[in-house]
Order: C-alpha cells, then structure tokens, then sequence
C-alpha cells in the first residue's frame, strides 16, 4: 500500500498550540473528546524546526501575506469559501476559498528524523513552495 501527503489550507488559529502541545490546546482538545490522541510517553520524541526567513507566528504570517496580495493584484485575498448552485444537477456546491498557508501531514516511522526530509523541502522548493516548519509528532 503506498501512502502520501494531502496538503490543506492550514488553521493558522490552532496549528502552533497544536505542534507545541500547549497545555490550554490539550485542555480544550480533552474536553471536546473526552480525552487526548496524543501519547504522552512519545511526547518528548517530537521535534520541531522552524525556518530562520519565517519569524512570526502563522495569524501574523497569514496578514502580511494579505497585504502583499492585495499590493501585488490589487485585490483582496478571497479567503472565503462561496457556495454555489451547479447550473446543470442544481446540486448546492461550495468552492473553497484561497489559502496562503497550507500544511501536510506525511507518513512517518519511529526512527524518522528531521533531517530526512531536507530532500522533500529542495523538491518543495523548486516547484515554488516555501516550507515554514517541520514538526515531527511521534506522539500521535
């Protein structure tokens, strides 16, 4: 069986408290599920790293990155998803918004380490994509 990555808009709301395992982030997660997915005795095997060219939180990030559209085209970034009806079945349809930040979530082994995806974020980078962190949960 071969496995692979699906890239999605990412929820630059909750994505570092969730790659940090903030305690609030837990708290939350536990009170909506009843209890965690994470493993607490894999916790301290997650690692993390973060580009030196990106500082700033993601929400922070995700501003500037508006700004810089709306300079760019001079039109606003469409983060909105739009529903439609389709002419042809009449069928409610909804077409996703745009999303500046994306995030993957590949498959990983226990012996997996940051530096075996240096080869994925050169492959990322010459098809135009720029890699903001790399967070590796071994307790999921």
């Amino acid at each position: 069986m071969k496995t692979g990555i699906k890239f999605k808009p990412c929820n630059v709301g909750t994505a570092e408290a969730h790659n940090r395992r903030d305690s609030a982030y837990c708290e939350a997660v536990a009170r909506k599920f009843g209890q965690t997915y994470f493993w607490d005795g894999h916790r301290h095997l997650n690692v993390t790293w973060r580009s030196p060219s990106y500082t700033k939180p993601l929400p922070e990030l995700l501003e500037d990155l508006k700004v810089l559209v709306k300079q760019k085209t001079g039109r606003a970034m469409q983060c909105k998803d739009v529903e439609y009806t389709d002419r042809k079945t009449g069928k409610k349809r909804k077409r996703s918004g745009s999303s500046a930040i994306r995030e993957g979530c590949p498959p990983i082994k226990p012996d997996t380490r940051i530096e075996d995806f240096d080869l994925f974020v050169k492959w990322l980078a010459d098809k135009g994509i720029s890699v903001i962190s790399i967070d590796l949960h071994h307790d999921e």
